[in-house]
């Protein structure tokens, strides 16, 4: 829908390490790869287990290193990346709700 609706937008499917693990299940998760470059962002406790993962073992030979990730955006799919950065154990919909309970303060 998003690519029909906004030709010429470099989108990037981005998604944690959680889901990488079982992307594999997904209903047409070899199209989702094909379709778009993926950004995997490092969560814990499955870093490891993400990074060995069967999508990711399947798509190991399109992965760039995350030194390269700058390039994603402009890569033909299907392309990948592993991010890593500091990790903090706090689910998203907890950031949303922190969020705002923050935004309705001020």
């Amino acid at each position: 829908y998003l690519t029909r609706r906004h030709p010429g937008v470099n989108f990037v499917w981005i998604m944690g390490a959680d889901a990488l693990r079982s992307f594999h299940r997904w209903q047409d998760w070899q199209t989702i790869a094909h379709k778009m470059p993926i950004a995997v962002v490092s969560r814990p406790p499955d870093a490891l287990r993400a990074r060995l993962s069967r999508a990711a073992v399947a798509l190991s030979r399109y992965r760039l290193s995350q030194h390269q990730a700058h390039a994603l955006p402009s890569s033909s799919a299907p392309r990948w990346t592993y991010l890593t950065a500091p990790l903090y154990d706090v689910a998203s919909s907890t950031l949303r709700v922190s969020s705002r309970r923050a935004t309705t303060r001020n």
